[in-house]
């Protein structure tokens, strides 16, 4: 078993409190660099074992970016006592808490990468049982550049449950997306809403990162949809049985048109009705244009519109509707045929969708559905 006791000690005298003296910042006179000591809580003698086990875990992830490099343990001496630390890398930064009170607002890029970066590293730690158990704003640092690092594992318990402290980090890093989203306009809350909803479902970090990425590609179209709309794709999901593509529409074909898109008849053509219940004595029989399928067309195409339009102009689908008369002019039954292609844009959401079910919505009838007010 390693024995702490046969380290020689390390000597802070003069070396900067950095918080509630459990952490210091000196110069190694050996390499010139600027370190941490950071004293482990919570420790006892009897527990080297543990504590050399978790340590050796830690420096696994030692040149990860987005975590502090942690170097050796020690023992370090200040103002008369002698206490077990670890030594890793001074992170020359702000805190994410100090970069957020700086800020009135955050934009989404900015936000997004905050989140991407410490989802990574969180994803990194726990894939070698490293869990931080004390994840706040204070242990999370961002440099000048904007590249994120996480300070002060190893809040040292060997007692307790690790699946307690996986939680707890799981916990924390979805108050910090909240704390982030929160301190959005309103344009970007909506481009964020769906990785805020992702991030407040998860049990795990593993592949975290990669999910963000894939929401963060619908993002932008995803924040120009309101409600109304955004339930339009949702039902084309459920709706799309059997083999699709971009050369397969949707198709729907003499479908009855509902009464209310159906224009009271005009001047003109009920005195062609009337026309029709007295033919021409001479035999001759009248003709006319059948003005009432345009006016029905265009309020089909109205109502279509308000679920399908908004849709064509994020680039998901192309449409277009046709009415149909088989019966007697003016009288007979119209129908509608319509039909839906898909750009390689809808695919991405649909398997976004699929891989990541954010968004909950009942079967519903499409054809039903887009003729419903």
């Amino acid at each position: 078993m390693y024995d702490l006791r046969d380290v020689k000690n390390i000597n802070l005298e003069g070396a900067t409190c950095l918080k509630e003296d459990t952490a210091y910042k000196f110069i190694d006179q050996t390499t010139g660099k600027t370190l941490v000591a950071k004293f482990i809580s919570g420790y006892s003698e009897q527990e080297d074992e543990h504590l050399i086990a978790e340590f050796k875990k830690l420096v696994l992830l030692s040149g990860q970016p987005e975590i502090a490099t942690a170097y050796s343990i020690r023992k370090a001496e200040v103002e008369g006592l002698v206490k077990p630390c670890y030594i890793m890398d001074w992170v020359d930064g702000q805190s994410l808490q100090t970069f957020m009170n700086k800020r009135e607002k955050l934009i989404y890029e900015v936000v997004l990468d905050v989140i991407l970066q410490l989802s990574s590293g969180l994803e990194k730690s726990h894939s070698h049982e490293i869990h931080h158990g004390d994840l706040h704003n204070e242990n999370i640092i961002i440099d000048q550049n904007g590249y994120l690092k996480i300070i002060d594992f190893l809040w040292f318990d060997s007692k307790k449950d690790p699946a307690l402290n996986s939680q707890s980090d799981i916990q924390n890093f979805m108050r910090i997306v909240n704390e982030l989203y929160e301190k959005c306009d309103d344009v970007d809350k909506r481009r964020l809403s769906l990785i805020r909803k992702h991030c407040q479902q998860i049990t795990t970090f593993k592949g975290l990162k990669k999910e963000i990425q894939l929401l963060d590609e619908i993002s932008f179209d995803f924040a120009l949809l309101d409600d109304k709309p955004l339930t339009t794709p949702l039902t084309l999901f459920k709706n799309m049985d059997g083999i699709h593509n971009l050369r397969n529409p949707i198709q729907t074909r003499d479908l009855e048109i509902p009464n209310k898109v159906i224009p009271e008849f005009n001047e003109q053509e009920l005195d062609y009705l009337e026309k029709q219940k007295n033919p021409n004595q001479s035999g001759i029989t009248l003709r006319h244009l059948d003005t009432l399928i345009d006016r029905i067309k265009a309020n089909a195409h109205q109502l279509l519109s308000s679920k399908l339009y908004p849709l064509e102009q994020i680039g998901l689908i192309d449409w277009q509707i046709t009415i149909n008369n088989p019966g007697d002019m003016f009288t007979g039954r119209y129908d509608l045929n319509f039909d839906i292609w898909f750009t390689s844009k809808f695919f991405k959401w649909k398997r976004v969708f699929e891989l990541l079910p954010l968004l909950k919505f009942d079967d519903v009838d499409l054809n039903s559905y887009l003729l419903d007010e």
